[in-house]
């Protein structure tokens, strides 16, 4: 979001006006916010307030839904809720390629990850021990 005025000889930094939408919109959680509210909040006009939902759409941040309020129609702003899974990343340090003084080059010339002796020894480990715990969990 860029810098805008407010067509009063004011100038509005539309970066830190899309923070804080985010901000109210995720504080609102599954209840959502009435866009009219939204703008009210941000001190922002209708016309601007649109674009920045419009912005937010197109990137997934928020969903709204129609709704009537006071016999006009509307819509409740939601903000996109994303399942976030914890993945234990210490196995990774043990993929030899990370550590690999050939890594700038892998991929290219004679080194590659199809016949580098440290990833398929790796790699082979790693498939032993996944077929391991799978045989354990049906046990």
């Amino acid at each position: 979001m860029s810098k805008g005025s407010s067509g009063k000889g004011k100038k509005i930094d539309m970066s830190v006006i899309a923070a804080k939408a985010l901000e109210l919109i995720k504080a609102a959680g599954d209840k959502g916010i009435v866009q009219s509210e939204l703008w009210k909040k941000l001190g922002i006009d209708s016309k601007r307030g649109s674009r920045l939902v419009h912005h937010f759409l197109m990137e997934n941040r928020i969903t709204r839904r129609s709704i009537v309020v006071g016999g006009r129609k509307t819509f409740l702003i939601l903000p996109v809720m994303r399942v976030v899974d914890i993945v234990d990343i210490e196995p990774m340090a043990e993929i030899p390629c990370f550590y690999c003084v050939d890594i700038e080059v892998c991929g290219r010339y004679l080194i590659n990850p199809i016949d580098c002796l440290m990833f398929n020894d790796w790699l082979n480990r790693a498939a032993e021990r996944w077929v391991s715990a799978e045989q354990e969990e049906k046990t």
